[in-house]
C-alpha cells in the first residue's frame, strides 16, 4: 500500500483489492494529500478481479499495472444448493483459477506491468533470480519484484530482464522500484 500512496502523489491511481486492504489503505491514506488521486474497487474472487482488471485496461490501454493481488490458484465450483450439515466428511473439489497476470498482454502490448512473486521458504538468491526472470518471461512483465515467504523484508529481487538488483530490505526496494517506474514510463510516455 506504501507504493500506491507514493504513486498517487504523482499520477492518479485505480486500485482493485480485497476490502481488507482497501480499508487499511483508506485509514492509511486519510492523514496524506492523496485522497483525490485514488480511486478504487473491492474484488469478490478471482474472475471478479479479472473481470475488473479487463474493463479497466480496455479503457486504459496504456496504463501502469502493479499486479500484486495473492488471489487463489484453486477454487470450488459454484455449489447449487446448501451443503448439509452434520456430515462426518465433506470432499471438495477444487479446480485452477485463470492466471490473470498471464493474460495482462492479450488485453493491450502498450501496458507497463509489474508483478511480484513470492517465492516458496528456502528458495536461495540463485533461484529466487532465476524464479524471477522465469515470471516476467512467461507474463511479459516489464519488473518483477520478487522475495521468499516467511522473510519479504529482506533479500528482495527485481527483475527488469536485462538485471537482477538485489535490496536487503523492503523498503528500499519498494523506494527503488517506484523510481524504476517513473524511469521506465516517463522515457516511454506512459
Amino acid at each position: 500500500m506504501h507504493l500506491a500512496m507514493e504513486l498517487a502523489k504523482t499520477a492518479p491511481i485505480h486500485l482493485c483489492g480485497s476490502p481488507e486492504a482497501l480499508l487499511r489503505l483508506d485509514n492509511k491514506s486519510q492523514n496524506l494529500d492523496v485522497g483525490q488521486s485514488i480511486s478504487s474497487n473491492a474484488f469478490s474472487s478471482t474472475h471478479n478481479l479479472m473481470d475488473q482488471m479487463e474493463k479497466w485496461i480496455q479503457r486504459n490501454p496504456g496504463g501502469i499495472v502493479l499486479h500484486a493481488a495473492a488471489v487463489g490458484d484453486y477454487a470450488a465450483p459454484p455449489e447449487a444448493g446448501k451443503i448439509a450439515s452434520g456430515q462426518e466428511q465433506v470432499l471438495i473439489e477444487l479446480h485452477p483459477t485463470p492466471k490473470i497476470l498471464d493474460r495482462l498482454r492479450n488485453w493491450s502490448q502498450q501496458l507497463f506491468v509489474v508483478s511480484f512473486k513470492a517465492a516458496a521458504p528456502h528458495t536461495t538468491p540463485a533461484q529466487l533470480e532465476t524464479i524471477a526472470l522465469s515470471q516476467l518471461t512467461r507474463t511479459h512483465s516489464d519488473l518483477v519484484f520478487a522475495n521468499v515467504i516467511g522473510n519479504i523484508e529482506h533479500g528482495i529481487c527485481i527483475h527488469d530482464g536485462k538485471r537482477a538488483r538485489w535490496y536487503e530490505d523492503r523498503p528500499d526496494a519498494l523506494t527503488h522500484l517506484l523510481h524504476l517506474i517513473r524511469t521506465e514510463c516517463s522515457a516511454s510516455d506512459h
